[in-house]
């Protein structure tokens, strides 16, 4: 797995008035499975994010390799604290494969993923013949989202599944 092209959280992080954009994490290995997590920011955290704005950045994987791209804007593994932050216009592309979100949310319980202000807009999770689950964001865990303007996000997975556009929960509360 190859993870962050922009920054990368491994322990307890802060991020303020930062713009993370047109960042790029590709997956070119023909192994089945492999993937490519988090063009922006990945954390492993705990993490604060405020007033900032993650733009522009993609997440892609070999076609046909049944691999992974997830989170083009932030994946979290780890209490993640959002507030007043722009995340739009990233891209994550798995032909064959797997796209996930522009945020995703794999935080263990008791770890939540809070979002609070700002927006999240015009992100793409695309996964022809594949598997694509929410645009904006992809949840399987606990979360917390208020006050957030979440619009113009695409699930895109042609001649294949695609669930939630804006927000796709599988879990959690």
């Amino acid at each position: 797995m190859i993870t962050s092209g922009g920054i990368d959280n491994p322990g307890t992080g802060t991020v303020s008035e930062t713009e993370v954009t047109g960042n790029h994490v590709i997956y070119s290995g023909t192994d089945l499975g492999g993937g490519a997590a988090d063009a922006a920011i990945v954390n492993d955290g705990p993490l604060t994010l405020t007033y900032s704005r993650l733009t522009g950045n993609t997440a892609n994987v070999t076609k046909d390799t049944q691999s992974f791209a997830l989170g083009a804007g932030l994946i979290s593994f780890a209490e993640t604290t959002v507030e007043n932050t722009v995340i739009s216009e990233n891209r994550s592309f798995a032909p064959g494969g797997f796209a996930r979100a522009a945020v995703s949310n794999g935080i263990p319980a008791p770890g939540r993923l809070t979002v609070t202000g700002g927006a999240i807009t015009d992100n793409t999770s695309d996964a022809p013949h594949g598997f694509a689950q929410g645009g904006g964001i992809a949840n399987n865990a606990l979360m917390t989202v208020s006050d957030v303007k979440i619009s113009a996000n695409r699930a895109i997975a042609k001649n294949g599944t695609a669930q939630g556009g804006g927000l796709y929960h599988a879990g959690g509360a």
